[in-house]
């Protein structure tokens, strides 16, 4: 399954990256609400998961878009 991770912190991010990774997933990782909602409304993710506090745009604008 291919998974949009959206989260700014860098050592957050990797983290969450690397565990699910770890568990065979494939992640696309954004760092900024601009970039992550372009990948979420052009990608083909079976999960997205986001920050709710993001540059750019608010990780709840994301889902609600």
């Amino acid at each position: 399954m291919n998974l949009l991770l959206i989260e700014d912190d860098p050592q957050v991010a990797g983290e969450i990256v690397a565990a699910l990774q770890a568990r065979g997933y494939v992640v696309v990782h954004c760092s900024d609400g601009r970039a992550g909602q372009e990948a979420a409304l052009l990608g083909e993710h079976g999960l997205i998961i986001t920050d709710r506090m993001l540059p750019g745009v608010d990780g709840l604008d994301i889902v609600t878009s």
